[in-house]
């Protein structure tokens, strides 16, 4: 059944594109019906799933695989999981993409491939941690520079008005200090005259 699919793969992506998209749909049909027919043979939902995933149809691939894992054959619902976790790993979904492998191990420990993959994203995973928690510490940085900054420039507005305010003071003191040298002056001049 897989040597039927890869052929009817490769054949359909040697043709232009109205032709390879219509014998798609084709195939599609012809699998949705014999499932209709054969709902006990889960490696159908397995290969129609490789077809939706080949045509970036994530969705509905994911749909047929998870049917595909309630098949009796443990193989076919390890590489299920194992091509579920493919999709959500070239989707972003690292985190998910792991535990399927995961899974996928359970039924197959020994497959290199599952392992292979599995290892990738734990160590894609990990990488993600990392860089999110020196996003954290960087923004928590920024923030404490921030608070930092405008905890001085508040430090520095405060002294310019205390200087203002002594400024104002020392002109007050010095007009103050005029004026009554100006008052004595006019005093002594005034006791002169008499």
């Amino acid at each position: 059944m897989r040597i039927y699919i890869f052929i009817l793969l490769s054949l359909m992506m040697s043709q232009d594109s109205t032709s390879f998209s219509r014998e798609v749909d084709e195939a599609i049909q012809d699998y949705e019906n014999l499932i209709e027919k054969f709902p006990e043979m889960k490696g159908l939902n397995f290969n129609l799933a490789n077809i939706h995933s080949k045509m970036g149809d994530m969705e509905s691939a994911m749909h047929e695989y998870e049917q595909a894992l309630s098949s009796e054959d443990t193989q076919l619902r390890a590489h299920a999981l194992y091509n579920m976790g493919n999709l959500q790993f070239e989707n972003g979904n690292i985190e998910e993409s792991s535990k399927l492998f995961r899974e996928a191990l359970k039924l197959s420990s020994k497959d290199e491939d599952i392992l292979h993959n599995y290892a990738l994203s734990q160590k894609v995973l990990k990488e993600q941690q990392e860089q999110e928690k020196q996003q954290d510490q960087d923004q928590d940085q920024e923030k404490e520079n921030k608070e930092n900054k405008e905890g001085q420039e508040k430090q520095e507005q405060q002294q310019d008005s205390d200087q203002n305010q002594d400024d104002k003071s020392q002109e007050k003191q010095e007009s103050s200090e005029q004026k009554d040298s100006e008052k004595q002056k006019q005093e002594e001049g005034e006791s002169d005259e008499q």
